[in-house]
């Protein structure tokens, strides 16, 4: 935990730490709306993201994962 709070403090508030962790979120954030949007599409549309979810094997459990983590991430 200790390198956790020393590694958040060095790129929050030091002067190179700053942009990089601005790039860092902006990514993140890019990331994560495209991945919505993918699965959206994937499902067949945004009313669609909670219903049954079609397909078999591994697509399917990539599926699951990507719908439960929307309200974590977001």
């Amino acid at each position: 935990m200790d390198l956790v709070n020393s590694l958040h403090r060095n790129l929050a508030l030091g002067p190179d730490g700053r942009p990089i962790t601005l790039i860092s979120v902006i990514a993140m954030l890019v990331l994560m709306i495209t991945g919505f949007v993918l699965l959206a599409r994937r499902l067949g549309g945004y009313s669609r993201l909670f219903g049954k979810i079609k397909g078999r094997g591994l697509d399917k459990w990539h599926t699951v994962a990507g719908r439960l983590l929307i309200i974590p991430f977001s």
